[in-house]
């Protein structure tokens, strides 16, 4: 598989994710924000943006062993 189909499955996996998480996910590690800059840009609590977070990043590893 060449680099650039993983990193298509990988945005295809975040598209589906709940709107929460695949914002949440896509402020830190896309464009490299803290998560407390996350939650101040969301205007959400902390917790709730490092939950989303995990929640996310388990869905997706979900997704992507399925998928392989």
């Amino acid at each position: 598989m060449e680099k650039n189909e993983s990193w298509d499955e990988i945005a295809s996996a975040i598209a589906g994710l709940p709107s929460k998480q695949k914002e949440a996910i896509e402020l830190h590690y896309r464009h490299g924000r803290t998560i407390a800059e996350a939650a101040e840009i969301m205007e959400a609590d902390f917790d709730a943006v490092q939950t989303w977070i995990r929640r996310g990043r388990d869905r997706l590893r979900e997704i992507l062993v399925i998928e392989n």
